[in-house]
């Protein structure tokens, strides 16, 4: 059967090793990101999304980099893993840690996928909750009937909000 390293195109399995251990890093560096994200939304601490999102920008820019840069080596990576998996050769000792890195890599980038989902539905709800409450302040009318704590009638108050919103 094949071996792996006498398949790689210019890049040798340690130089390999090191490119996907690098992504892996990158990745996890995204997935805190995200849950700090993830964090900030629930705590409805738009300070710090705004932070946070340039930050994630700037580590999905990153990876993307280094996936474009070293993309033959990787996409070779990846076949060759396919194909180990399928039975169609096996890897050398030495080569079965691009497996484990590779399996490691997918699994983070995998959970960076599902923060980022989640994420997603959480700012959806939040907008639509903005949209909920924009909606009713500025459907209310001066003339509402509301009651203050000592039941006398009162102006809401919320007409004067619609104007400016």
């Amino acid at each position: 059967m094949p071996n792996l390293s006498a398949n790689l195109p210019d890049a040798s399995l340690e130089n390999t090793c090191e490119v996907i251990e690098e992504l892996i890093q990158e990745a996890r560096a995204l997935l805190t990101l995200l849950v700090h994200e993830h964090s900030a939304l629930k705590q409805k601490k738009n300070s710090d999304l705004f932070e946070i999102a340039k930050q994630k920008h700037t580590r999905l820019g990153a990876l993307e980099g280094r996936f474009q840069q070293k993309g033959d080596a990787i996409e070779h990576l990846r076949a060759a893993v396919s194909r180990h998996r399928h039975g169609e050769f096996m890897l050398t000792r030495p080569s079965t840690a691009f497996v484990t890195l590779w399996d490691v890599l997918r699994d983070t980038l995998q959970r960076c996928r599902q923060q980022n989902s989640t994420n997603g539905e959480l700012i959806a709800a939040l907008s639509c909750h903005a949209r909920g409450m924009l909606s009713l302040m500025q459907s209310a009318r001066a003339e509402s009937d509301v009651y203050d704590g000592n039941g006398r009638h009162c102006s809401s108050g919320l007409s004067s909000y619609s104007n400016t919103a």
